[in-house]
């Protein structure tokens, strides 16, 4: 394929002299680049991802709170005890009188809620009667009025959403003039 002239060529084809010397001296007059040392970034980079972690956990920590308060204090998992400010009389031996206890509902997300006697009746800002019933869903803070039985027994307001998922348990008493309150998670 190739001719003898061809290859002859090819085979004689060398650098010119000095070339390999002036590439060597070239090289050694380049700064070689010095190496990163981990210790440089090791401060910042660990500093940074404390920083994000303990951020993240203050903010998630932040995010789901929603409370349930009666007079200005939290309902929680311990009783609350509340005096009743009068003990409705029944008119008869066979009626039942309701009682109420107004309740502020601190959610930020749905949130359905639902009793098991009685009715509630969320509240206006002006204190204008929104809704009245046994279930309804709110979307932000609600003030709540909340009429139960008298009888002695327990009574529940049930709360199912994403951030406040239980119910508030009330314990009403005619003979120590006290309601107990408590929330139990589900």
């Amino acid at each position: 394929m190739f001719s003898d002239n061809q290859r002859q060529s090819w085979q004689n084809i060398k650098a010119p002299d000095g070339l390999f010397e002036k590439t060597a001296e070239a090289l050694e007059s380049v700064p070689t680049p010095q190496k990163r040392s981990f210790k440089r970034y090791a401060f910042p980079l660990i500093a940074a991802s404390l920083l994000l972690i303990f951020a993240s956990v203050f903010f998630i920590g932040k995010s789901n709170d929603a409370f349930v308060y009666v007079e200005g204090v939290a309902i929680t998992d311990e009783s609350t005890v509340f005096a009743l400010e009068h003990l409705p009389a029944p008119l008869s031996r066979s009626t039942v009188v309701n009682s109420s206890i107004t309740l502020n509902v601190q959610v930020n997300s749905e949130t359905h809620l639902a009793v098991s006697d009685g009715y509630f009746e969320i509240l206006s800002e002006n204190g204008e009667i929104l809704f009245s019933g046994e279930e309804y869903t709110i979307h932000s803070d609600a003030k709540i009025v909340w009429y139960y039985p008298t009888v002695e027994a327990e009574h529940r307001l049930y709360l199912d959403g994403k951030a406040l998922n239980g119910a508030v348990r009330l314990v009403h008493s005619n003979e120590t003039a006290e309601r107990t309150l408590t929330f139990v998670k589900n």
